[in-house]
This record gives C-alpha cells, structure tokens and sequence, in this order.
C-alpha cells in the first residue's frame, strides 16, 4: 500500500497527517530529489544544453584532431591548380592570425628533377613591427627580422636535371625521351645566350625589391636535421650534406661596387655538418669499394661548427661612359664587375679525407649532373650601356680557425695506405670558377696554403714532411673548344720544411699515382691533350734520408719517434742536404696519342747547399767525423780561412747539437736531367683491360700446365682475415702481418687436403700467432681408427676452471720443489707437468 503525508494546522502551528492513499492529483516525490530531477528533464532548455556540450566537445575533437589535417587537403588541391609541375602534398596545415604563425607538416614536393620533404615547419610573420621606408643601397643588417622560418627535418633531393638532357638529345640529333618540367624542350646554349641577352635589355624595375626589402629587412630560417642530397640509382655513390643544427639569416647589405644597387647575404651556423658519399641504393653496376667505410659511407668533410658566408650583388646598368674606382692607396682603376661569392669558416673538430676513390665518384657525379656537350663555347656579345651588368666569376674560401686533420687515402690491392697530415690555424683553400668566357677560353684558378704542415705516411717509417708554411697554387687553362690543349700550372712553396725520404716512398708514391690515374684504356674518341708543368720551391730546407747498412731500419714501436733514434744513440745513420733554396721545375706533356716516347726534362736549382751526416754513437768512424769537424782548419783558393758552416743557418732536425756534421757545402747547384719515357698503355677492349697482371698470367698458362697440379689451398681466394697468422697491431690499426706458420703435409696426401684456414680466436688471447687449421679428407678404412681430440682453450676463462687449473699448478709446484732435483730437472718436470694439467682442464 502506498502512503502519502498531507500537512495540515492552523495559525502557530502545523501537524503532520499520514494518509493511507495519495491525494488525487498530488505528484509523486514532490518535494524529493528524485522529484526535481524528473520535473527538470521534462524542461525543454536542458535539451539544448546537453546538445551545445555535445557540439562543443566535436568541435574541440575536429579542431584538435582533424581540422588541421582537412586544412592540409585542401589546401593541397588549391595548390595543384596552380602548381602545373610536380606533385605537392601537405599533410597539415593551420594558421593563427593573432600570433602571425603558419604551421605545417608533411610538405612533400616531387619533380622530375628534385624532391623536397618536409617533416613540420613553423613560419612566423611580425606584422606588428613598424615600417620603415629605407634607402635601396643601406645596410639592413641591424634591423630587426620580421619573418622566421623553423623546419624539423628538411630534406632536398636532386636526382636529375630534364632541361640540359633534353637539350643535349636536341644537339645529338637523338629521338626525344626527357622532357623538361615545362613540358617543353630545353633551348640549346646558343638559344639560352640570345634569350638572356634579349632579357637583358630591358631595364629591370627596382621597386618591388625596394618595398619587399622595406617590409622584410631581416629573414631567419633555422634547420634541424637538415639533409642535400645529391644523386640518384645510375651513379654508383651519392653526396650527402648533413647536419644536426642551422641558423640562416638573410639580409642586404651595400653592393661591391656603386653601379650595383646591393647585395644579398646569407649568412650560417652549422653544427654538426657532414659530407659524405654513401652507396646509392638499388645501384646495378660494377663497384668500387672505398679505402675506409666511416658510418653511413666516406666521410670527406666534418666539422662541429661551420660558419658560411653566401654575397651576390644585385647587378645594375651598364654606365654609357667607363667609370673608375679610386683605391685606397690612391690608384684609380676600371669599376669592378658585380661579386658572387661563398666563405665556409670551419672551426672545432674538422677532418677532410680525401683520395682517388672520392675523386672518381666526384667525377662520375660531375659528368652525370654536367655531361659534356662537346659543343664550341660561344663568345659572349659585347654589353651596350643600359644592360645589366654580369658576374665574372664565383669565389669559394674554405679557411680553417682551429687545428685540423687532413687524410688522404688510397689502395692497392685492397689495402688501404694514408698519408695524414695535421694543419693548424690559419690554414685556407681558395677556388674562383670562371663565368665568362673569353677569346681563349677561361682558366680555374685555386690556392691556399698549410700552415705548420706535420705529414706522415701509414708506412712503418711514419715520418714525411714537416713544415712551417705550404703554399699552392694552381691554374687551369681550358680552351673553348672541348678537345684542344689544356694547362695545368701547379706551383708549390714551402717554408722551414723538413722531409724524410726512404726508398720504399718511390713505390708508395707509384702506388697512389697507379690508383689516382684513369682505370680506363685509351679512346681516341675522347681523348684530350694536356700538359702538367710543376714548380716546386723550397725555403730553408732539409732532406733527410737514411743511411743505414743493407738499408735496414728499425721502425719498432719503441723506436717510432726519430728523435729517438738520433737523441738516445739508436742504430739509425742519416744524411741530410740542407740549404736556403732548393727549386724543382719540370713538365710531363701528355699531348700525343698513344706515343712511342715521351722525353722529360727536370731542372734543379739550389743555393747554399750543405750535406750534412749524423752517424749513431756504435758507428767506428763518428769519433774520426767528429774530431774533423771539431779540429779541422778549412781555407779558401787564396789561403782564407772559411766561415763556420753552421753559423746562421737554419736548422731543425739535423742540430748541431744533436751531433750532426756538415762534411760538403756548395754556394749553387744547378742540375738538369733528361729522362725518355716509353709509356705501355693497356691493351684491348675495356673488360681486357680491366684484368691484373696475374690474372692474365693465369689465364695464359693455365691450358699448358701439368693436369694433375693443384692449388694449394692458401692460395685460394680467401678473406684476409682467415689467411694471414700474424698481425701486429698499432693504436691506428694493423700495419704489419705474415704467414709465419705452416702446416706441413706429406706430398702423396697433398690431394685429400680441403682447405686451410686461421681462426682467430681460438689461441684464447695467450700467443701473438693464430691457430691454423687444416681440413683433410680421411680414407674410409682408416676413419674408424683415427680419434679427433679437441682442445677448448677458452675454457680457462671460466671461474671455475681457472680456480681448478691454478690449485693443480700449484700442486704440481709443491711437487716438484720438494723432489731435490737440480734446477734445469726440477723447471723440466714443472713444465711437463704444467702441460698436462692445461690439457686435462681444456681437454672437450
């Protein structure tokens, strides 16, 4: 039964009624909760209410989630209509207008030239800095930027250039497969001269870059986990450019010249920059291995820090009347042409590795990205007033501000061989690229200099060259016609230099000429004629050689250091010319095809030139040098005494002190040497040529030799690895090894052996020699009988077993030493003993 309760009362007073049955049409709950509840759902607002939360939380869901990805679509498919080349896609995009910023993600762009990718990005506009109306040639360098620009993981990939193959296809006459991103066949270099030409003319407008430089005086972009790629699946290795960090900042500052209006400026700071070339992937064709694998590929450069420089100038008019520029010494002189050019400022950490492996990949990569048109450069017409001026040239400066190491590798027989070298602060290399062509061509010029050049060579003798200063120079003449005489000017100055010369260099040298020189045979069909002239200037010199008998030299790691060998007394004699000037000049002329002889000549010329000799203290005749030197009255041809030989000269290695002696000195040497060179190019097809000498030699006796001579198994091709039983190793890594042990077999079982091997660590670490093994094939009668016994030396690393073969040592000890035998007995019994307790811990 249900019950209700009713108030009733009168004036001051109330009582409480209990009713068997509710009132009719009284509401159930009233006044409850529950009550409340039902009556405010029947309330039509909280319906509203309840779908403007609902609506509030998808939007926040849409906004977090997916608007800026349905951004992204869309704008992607408004870009495409404009877009007519390549492919674009954005995965996301948003905008704040409020905070002025942009921000994107997945941005991929794909050409047939390049692609660009773009992991996310922040583009950030300060609208609210004011505007300043400025001149067009002041310096924008201090305003504050207006525009910055972020992006995570930027990577450019060029693998192709359409235009200059399809205008090469056009030259060559060949049937059209490339076109070029406008769908269109690039013009020929002939059309392109006219076209700028035409485009030259006309004046260009400067006041949209004089509003835009207004609005945006200032740009930062700064790049993380940046990579350049450069290459694609035809070559077999592709330049990667990476780093870690960049900040990039863009600005104008005064032009060079004041016939330009200004000049653009990128200025860098890259950490962490890499320049490697790495295998290209899905590469089909014949490999070259490289001297050394370092991580993703060969690194050439790297550099903690990285400071770069980037100028060009905004070209002006052409003035009707020459003008001149007055220097600040005074001279007056024609107005310079318009500047281009990149500094590159290395800092902290900078290695460069260089060789004859890099070189050909660089040259592959040039002659992919700028194959050869075999054309006649055109002469570039005569500028008339009112034209632009053009760029002359495009300088590069790589200087390095803090020591820096400098490896240059090569191989032979896939041994790699270095020759390193340590350069200090100061050190440059500077490069200027021609971008005009003149009567007779144009000529690439590069110089630098090595600032305290310390060299060494992986050989066992490690020291080369040491010097205070190395200048270079050198000049590249190339006519316009592609297969006329080219020059090659290289001059080389040298300060304060010592070099170590040893024999063995001649054929180290040979070995990096061999591996620098082309691999492939001689072609008259691109054949070049060249010519090499060398210069070669020495300044306060030493020469230093070894003089030792039977031309022995003790290159142990204890003595590695010459001034050891010469300070401590070592067995080591040297002699040494020293001098004030020494000049080398010689030319190597490669201008003929394929000739019967080709004559060189060199010319030495030296002045004050003494020969100096150092004999070790076990040597018999250093007292008799010594007391010569000391006591020996020297006059001239009218009865003068002479000056001391070792008064003010220069001297680092060979030292008086050190018990060095001047024996000869000459005030000038003037020698001439005529050698006649008969060259043996290879011959016969590429793949003839290709192969070594002992493969041919294989090749040519195999047919007439015995049937039943066999290889021995050593000589089978093996890795070096498992062929050599003793290596000796350095904190640089193995630099000498040899088959020291052999495996001897009787000759009628020559036949049933199957290979021959070292295993390296099966020796446990106790013996500088590997064990070798053998594998022989066992009659069947006799394979029953024979019993294989194999021995674990590791097993003496256990705790364990080690614990258990010292305690039967010591036994065996205690043994010994109380049998009373004589010393040679008791050391005898100790050792046969000692042997069987090994065999018995390490016995399988």
């Amino acid at each position: 039964m249900e019950m209700t309760t009713e108030m009733i009362g009168t004036e001051g007073e109330e009582e409480e009624v209990f009713l068997e049955v509710a009132l009719e049409g009284a509401p159930l709950f009233a006044n409850s909760s529950y009550g409340k509840i039902l009556v405010e759902l029947k309330n039509p607002d909280l319906g509203y209410v309840v779908l403007s939360l609902l609506v509030a939380m998808i939007w926040a869901v849409y906004i977090i989630l997916f608007n800026a990805r349905i951004q992204g679509r869309i704008l992607t498919t408004v870009l495409r209509r404009f877009v007519k080349s390549g492919d674009l896609s954005i995965g996301s995009f948003s905008l704040s207008v409020l905070s002025g910023q942009i921000m994107f993600r997945n941005v991929v762009y794909v050409t047939e030239d390049y692609s660009l990718r773009i992991v996310d990005g922040i583009l950030k506009f300060r609208y609210w800095l004011p505007y300043v109306k400025r001149q067009l040639s002041e310096d924008m360098s201090h305003c504050d930027h207006r525009v910055w620009l972020e992006l995570n993981g930027p990577e450019l990939h060029i693998y192709n250039r359409s235009q200059l193959y399809s205008r090469i296809e056009k030259l060559f006459g060949i049937e059209p497969q490339i076109v070029g991103a406008s769908g269109k066949i690039a013009p020929t270099k002939l059309e392109e001269g006219e076209q700028e030409g035409s485009n030259a003319t006309q004046a260009r407008d400067m006041s949209f870059w004089q509003d835009w430089r207004d609005l945006i005086p200032v740009m930062k972009v700064d790049l993380h986990m940046a990579r350049f790629v450069f290459g694609n699946r035809l070559v077999p290795s592709t330049l990667l450019l990476t780093t870690d960090k960049a900040e990039c900042i863009y600005t104008t500052k005064p032009a060079a010249c004041s016939l330009d209006h200004f000049m653009h400026v990128v200025t860098s700071k890259a950490e962490n920059l890499r320049v490697i070339l790495a295998p290209s992937p899905k590469y089909t064709g014949t490999s070259d291995e490289p001297p050394r694998y370092m991580g993703e590929g060969f690194v050439i450069m790297s550099s903690s820090v990285v400071q770069l420089y980037y100028y060009m100038d905004e070209p002006g008019l052409v003035p009707e009347h020459p003008q001149t520029m007055r220097l600040p010494n005074g001279d007056e002189v024609n107005a310079s042409p318009p500047v281009w050019g990149l500094d590159i400022k290395c800092e902290k950490g900078t290695n460069l590795c260089y060789g004859p492996w890099a070189d050909r990949q660089r040259e592959q990569l040039f002659s992919f990205f700028y194959p050869q048109d075999y054309q006649t450069m055109p002469l570039p017409k005569l500028q008339v007033p009112g034209e632009l001026r053009q760029v002359q040239q495009f300088d590069i400066r790589f200087s390095i501000q803090t020591d820096a190491t400098i490896d240059i590798l090569f191989s032979k027989e896939k041994e790699t061989s270095a020759i390193h070298m340590n350069v200090q602060r100061g050190s440059y290399f500077d490069m200027t690229l021609p971008w005009h062509v003149g009567g007779d061509g144009y000529t690439t010029k590069i110089s630098g200099q090595l600032m305290y050049v310390d060299a060494s060579t992986s050989l066992q003798y490690r020291s080369l060259l040491e010097a205070e200063s190395l200048d270079y120079s050198i000049n590249v003449h190339y006519p316009r016609v592609w297969n006329h005489h080219q020059t090659w000017d290289m001059e080389f100055n040298g300060s304060k230099a010592t070099y170590h010369f040893l024999y063995t260099h001649a054929d180290f040298f040979k070995d990096l000429i061999d591996d620098w020189s082309s691999r492939t045979p001689p072609d008259l069909l691109h054949f070049v004629p060249y010519s090499w002239n060398f210069n070669l200037k020495l300044h306060e010199f030493e020469l230093v050689t070894l003089a030792n008998g039977y031309n022995w030299v003790d290159c142990s790691s204890q003595h590695q250091s010459n001034d050891l060998c010469i300070y401590e007394g070592y067995f080591s004699a040297h002699v040494a010319f020293c001098g004030d000037l020494l000049e080398l000049k010689f030319t190597l002329p490669f201008v003929d095809f394929l000739p019967e002889i080709v004559t060189l000549k060199f010319i030495i010329i030296a002045e004050t030139v003494d020969l100096s000799i150092y004999l070790p203290p076990s040597n018999t005749s250093r007292n008799v040098i010594v007391s010569l030197d000391q006591n020996a009255k020297l006059i001239d041809k009218e009865g003068r005494p002479r000056q001391e030989f070792n008064e003010g000269k220069w001297r680092k290695f060979c030292k008086y002190s050190a018990g060095w002696v001047d024996c000869w000195q000459v005030p000038e040497v003037n020698l001439k040497i005529g050698y006649a060179y008969h060259p043996v190019p290879p011959l016969g097809p590429s793949p003839q040529a290709n192969v070594s000498t002992p493969e041919k030699e294989e090749l040519l006796l195999s047919p007439i030799r015995a049937p039943h001579k066999k290889k021995s198994p050593m000589e089978l091709i093996k890795k070096d690895v498992h062929k050599y039983t003793w290596v000796r190793v350095d904190n640089r890594g193995v630099f000498d090894r040899a088959l020291k042990d052999n495996v001897v077999v009787n000759r009628r079982v020559i036949g049933r052996v199957l290979d021959i091997s070292v295993l390296r660590v099966a020796t446990g670490g106790i013996s500088d020699h590997y064990l070798v093994e053998r594998r022989v094939r066992m009659e069947e009668k006799r394979r029953s009988e024979r019993r294989r016994e194999v021995l674990i030396v590791n097993e003496l690393y256990k705790k364990e077993k080690d614990c258990e073969y010292k305690a039967s040592v010591r036994n065996v000890w205690n043994v010994v030493k109380e049998s009373g035998e004589g010393s040679g007995r008791r050391m005898g019994i100790f050792q046969g003993g000692s042997y069987e307790v090994c065999q018995g811990s390490v016995r399988k």
